[in-house]
């Protein structure tokens, strides 16, 4: 049964979901909480990826495989298909786009994207 309590900034929130980073808001009414997100919204599947990609594989000692490999130190592009299998392993909703470039200010760094599928609008950026 859905729970219809969860109100704040006028948004209902039926499945509250922590909101990454975890932050504490001020409510309409005054009264201050953390902050949350609609479950199995867009916007929750986006933080589940960006907590994978942030996680260093064995940072969390209860789910040692959890995250991904650091590309540190790799030469050449970043490989995106460790990064797409470590999203898919661990967040099977999300329908990821990643690419990987050469910043055109500094050829020794490299910007990662990656873009997670919305049904209504076309992608969402992380």
């Amino acid at each position: 049964m859905a729970v219809l309590s969860h109100v704040g900034s006028g948004l209902v929130v039926s499945v509250p979901h922590l909101a990454l980073p975890f932050r504490f808001v001020t409510r309409y009414d005054g009264t201050v909480s953390s902050d949350y997100v609609e479950q199995d919204s867009h916007e929750e599947i986006m933080h589940c990826v960006e907590a994978i990609i942030r996680y260093e594989r064995g940072q969390r000692p209860e789910q040692p495989d959890f995250g991904i490999v650091p590309p540190l130190f790799q030469s050449g592009l970043i490989r995106t298909e460790p990064i797409r299998e470590a999203i898919q392993e661990w967040e099977p909703r999300a329908d990821v786009d990643i690419k990987s470039e050469i910043s055109s200010q500094d050829e020794l760094l490299q910007h990662l994207t990656v873009e997670i599928a919305d049904d209504t609008s076309g992608g969402i950026n992380a």
